[in-house]
Order: structure tokens, then sequence, then C-alpha cells
């Protein structure tokens, strides 16, 4: 992590330097949590730092941060999102209308409510929402299945519409990508 930091503080420093910073759209984000609670060494270690428990829903929230010159936005939004959001984010920071297409993602500045289908390391339906985590079991049984309301153990049943909405929007991915990747075939065939 030290490497990191210290890295994207000389990128900083550099677009400052070449006076690219003032002309710059900035986007950092972590694509997956950095340290999960199961290690035995991060279990120990995390509440100290933290001065709480570091929970896996802890582990599941990683930065996403938009620098835009000029924008004048300086907010901290806690909606749940995931990089489906990005583009819709950033467009909208950006001022940029955009009705050409689709989009699956929200704009994360105009939404009430957060949700992630979550799609790797975990088995499809799992979802995590403002409120919830719900990771289906490995053997695929929902009654087995991690379901965690405000940090309190419940029942998969209360999970259910999450489940059908994170299947339906892996699925809908899905169609989408394949219908592309035939057509991308296909134009290449010619």
């Amino acid at each position: 992590m030290h490497y990191a930091d210290e890295a994207f503080g000389v990128f900083l420093e550099e677009l400052k330097r070449t006076g690219l910073y003032d002309n710059s759209v900035i986007v950092l984000y972590g694509d997956h949590a950095g340290l999960y609670p199961f290690n035995r060494e991060v279990r120990v270690n995390m509440p100290k730092i933290l001065g709480e428990e570091y929970t896996f829903e802890k582990a599941l929230n990683v930065p996403f941060a938009i620098h835009i010159p000029g924008s004048g936005v300086h907010r901290i939004v806690k909606t749940t999102g995931g990089q489906i959001d990005f583009l819709p984010t950033i467009l909208n920071v950006m001022g940029i209308e955009y009705r050409e297409g689709f989009f699956m993602g929200r704009d994360l500045l105009n939404t009430s409510h957060g949700f992630v289908a979550l799609r790797y390391h975990v088995p499809d339906g799992s979802f995590i929402d403002d409120d919830r985590t719900f990771i289906v079991s490995w053997d695929g049984r929902l009654d087995k299945s991690l379901a965690i309301e405000n940090g309190e153990d419940r029942n998969y049943v209360e999970f259910l519409d999450g489940y059908v909405k994170a299947i339906q929007q892996i699925e809908a991915s899905r169609y989408f990508i394949l219908r592309n990747c035939k057509a991308i075939s296909d134009f290449a065939k010619k």
C-alpha cells in the first residue's frame, strides 16, 4: 500500500508540475476489498486500528473518488454502488447528457437507494445494498447463505427480492455482452 500511495502522489505531483492537473479528470477506485477479515492477522489488527470490529461488510466498502477541475462538486456519497455505476456518475458530474444508449448502472449522486449484484468470488445472486449483505452459499442453498441487515443476522427469505434482482441484472449483463460479442464477430467476418 505504501508503494501505491507514494506512486499515486508522484503521479499527481507530475500532473501539477506539467500543468495538466487542472485539465485532468482523475478517477480513483478500489475494485475489490484489500483486507479480508477471514485472515487471522487482519481480524486481530484492524479493530485496533479502526477502534471497532472489522467485518466482511466493512471490507467490501472500497473507495471511489472523482476529481473534475472546476466542477464545484464536493460531496461524500454513502450510497452503495459498483463499477457499473461509474460511467453514469462521471457523466453527470462532468455535465454531459447521454441519451443515445442504455446504462445498467445509476448515477450515484442522484439515486435514493444503492444496489450491487456481486459478480466475482461469490455465487450469482449475491448482492449488497445500502442496508443488506447477501452472499449465496457455495453449495447454492439459499437457506445456508450469509444474510445480514444493519449488522444483524437475518432469515434468507427477507433477501429474496434482492436475490431475484441480482440474478436479473447478471442475466441482462450476460445477454448484452454475448450480443455485442456476436455483433463484433459478425462485423469482423465481413
